[in-house]
């Protein structure tokens, strides 16, 4: 910025050095925008109870109605005034070369471009939806043992404005059964059943899925032989298994159908006629036996209470199998002109546990409870038509659904030592080195030869890393009170996963040059001062290279978070609070995201990656007052 206006193009000719490159240009006469958004969200819900006729049955119906108005202004600036830089003899004209003497390298800025009023643009956009459901059930117990319970329910969505043809509203409809069975408080047996129909298939036998469940449960603490036991309060074993299904596929509506025709161009026919007729193609065919995917889960589980339910344990283990997986062929030939539908042809595996484990107390008036959980889940790909690669660090099946593929393995940044100067006087990397597939220079990314030829090109990337969702996640809660205090912590923590950084990530001031720089790049990047820089030198040439996917981008996105924090003070009944009807008041303070652990520390890991640069996660701080009358 120069007298208050920006350096935002170099002149040509002969020119000192200097950047095109400005995160002036993320905010200079763009202008600004207005959104509105107004939602209207309405739920009604009726029971009716039919004792009378026989006790525990009642109907209920319930609806939900919801629509979105948004509307976005914009006031967009389509020029600014910018500054040219340049030597001053070559501004003025004067026929000198730059080694000339009497060359005159003084800096001359000359202003450019004018401020334009800004434009503005308008657009709208809405939504509208709504729920019904109806409602049967049954609940009742006989001779103090036998408890029984069933549902019948129907439902129905519509979606009037969805993302793929808007202007068909999206629609499912769907029945679902349930029986529910209990003897004594011991022998537990739940079957449900769901019966779903969505507009992705074809009228007939695969547009519905019937998606059955079971579970069965045992207390064994109710047992008569199991009440001497005194320090074991509570013993549950329980085991499920059910169907469930899924009808998205590749972000597709009515997988069945043809594609629409649409006029593609035109041709000519006969010798010198300008009159074209046009011509028109199909996209996607559909596929008539296109139907649901379906994952068959198991899980068993074990619940106990021990020493007066002071400990208390839950844990489960469970699987799934997925099959018929929507997706769309990868190893049909390049000559088909055409992509294919989605077919039932994926299948994955899924497996992990579930554990809880929380202790509770008191010394005195001092009451603690402190309980912790971790969830573990690893998938594999079975099979998703993968067409094998030359390669088996190159191969997607085998391993888990979401690791990022085409990286490159970084191992260190070139450095002069690297490079020879041959008789030409010109730098080149030592033969004794792998030959990337660029021209590099020091600072720039080395990359390792996986394939061992002797080369680093497309034959050595590679499927590498976690998914970006952890395969670990964790949770505690502390709980603490004495008298009238009481401290609350809740903690979050996850592990094994990875963010792969967006491109706009990896070069300074992003691939389109108009934003602002990044402070890990002013610090870490690689210049002549700083050869210690861990991040590849900031150049244009060296850009695609050194901004490739690769190791050095990925980065591990493991976390542990103190999500909130509440400290506050109870005050109990008193003779003041008697006179003015006062039963009780709480002062407390809640704080939420107050430390974060992580090397991901200019993201927040929680959220996925993406290119925008997503609001900056905050702390949040409440101060609130409860008075009971």
């Amino acid at each position: 910025m120069v007298n208050g206006i920006p350096l935002t193009y170099v002149g040509d000719g002969p020119t000192p050095p200097t950047t095109r490159r400005s995160g002036y240009m993320t905010y200079y006469n763009m202008g600004y925008e207005e959104k509105y958004n107004t939602a209207l969200n309405l739920d009604l819900a009726i029971t009716q109870r039919l004792d009378f006729i026989t006790e525990g049955l009642s109907l209920g119906v319930k609806g939900g109605y919801d629509t979105n108005m948004y509307i976005r202004k914009q006031h967009k600036g389509s020029d600014a005034l910018e500054q040219r830089i340049n030597y001053k003899s070559f501004q003025e004209g004067e026929d000198l070369a730059i080694s000339d003497p009497d060359f005159d390298k003084t800096y001359v800025f000359k202003p450019s471009g004018t401020m334009a009023p800004l434009s503005y643009n308008e657009s709208t956009s809405s939504d509208r939806s709504w729920y019904l459901e109806a409602r049967a059930d049954y609940s009742r117990k006989f001779a103090g043992k036998h408890a029984v319970s069933g549902l019948l329910l129907y439902n129905q969505t519509r979606d009037y404005y969805p993302s793929k043809y808007s202007y068909l509203p999206r629609g499912y409809v769907g029945f679902v059964g349930r029986a529910t069975y209990g003897y004594d408080d011991k022998y537990l047996v739940d079957v449900s059943a769901g019966y779903n129909g969505s507009e992705n298939f074809a009228p007939g036998k695969t547009r519905y899925g019937l998606f059955p469940s079971m579970s069965l449960g045992w207390v064994v603490t109710e047992e008569k032989w199991m009440q001497k036991v005194s320090w074991l309060d509570y013993l549950k074993i329980r085991a499920s298994v059910g169907k469930v299904g899924n009808d998205l596929g590749t972000s597709t509506r009515f997988m069945y159908m043809n594609s629409v025709w649409n006029e593609a161009g035109s041709y000519s026919f006969g010798v010198n006629n300008p009159n074209g007729v046009p011509y028109y193609t199909t996209g996607t065919p559909g596929n008539l036996g296109v139907t649901w995917e379906t994952a068959l889960k198991y899980n068993v589980g074990l619940d106990f209470d021990l020493f007066n339910n002071r400990l208390h344990f839950s844990g489960d283990l469970f699987k799934e199998h997925r099959t018929g997986i929507l997706i769309s062929p990868n190893s049909t030939p390049g000559i088909i002109a055409t992509s294919l539908p989605n077919m039932n042809i994926g299948i994955v595996d899924n497996q992990g546990y579930e554990v809880e484990l929380g202790w509770k107390d008191n010394i005195g008036e001092f009451r603690y409870s402190i309980d912790a959980n971790v969830t573990y889940a690893r998938n594999e790909i079975v099979y998703m038509d993968e067409v094998k690669s030359e390669f088996d660090y190159q191969n997607m099946t085998g391993g888990s659904t979401g690791r990022n593929d085409g990286l490159y393995k970084f191992i260190r940044l070139y450095n002069y030592d690297d490079f020879y100067t041959d008789e030409n006087g010109v730098q080149r990397l030592n033969p004794e080195l792998p030959q990337p597939s660029a021209t590099v220079y020091p600072g720039d990314c080395m990359y390792a030869d996986i394939s061992g030829d002797g080369k680093v090109d497309g034959n050595d990337t590679m499927v590498y890393g976690f998914a970006d969702r952890p395969e670990y996640m964790f949770g505690s809660n502390w709980k603490f009170s004495w008298k009238g205090f009481n401290l609350a912590l809740n903690w979050i923590a996850a592990t094994n996963v990875n963010k792969m950084l967006e491109v706009e990530y990896r070069i300074p001031f992003t691939n389109s040059g108009n934003r602002g720089l990044l402070d890990y790049f002013y610090r870490d990047c690689w210049t002549t001062e700083n050869p210690n820089g861990t991040l590849p030198r900031a150049a244009e040439k060296s850009e695609s290279w050194n901004s490739a996917p690769s190791t050095l981008w990925l980065r591990d996105a493991s976390y542990i978070r103190l999500k909130s924090a509440q400290f506050g003070y109870t005050f109990g009944r008193n003779k003041f609070f008697d006179r003015i009807g006062v039963n009780s008041l709480n002062v407390s303070f809640t704080g939420y995201n107050l430390l974060t652990f992580t090397n991901l520390t200019f993201q927040d890991p929680e959220t996925v990656s993406n290119n925008d640069g997503v609001y900056p996660l905050v702390k949040t701080y409440n101060l609130s007052l409860n008075i009971n009358f």
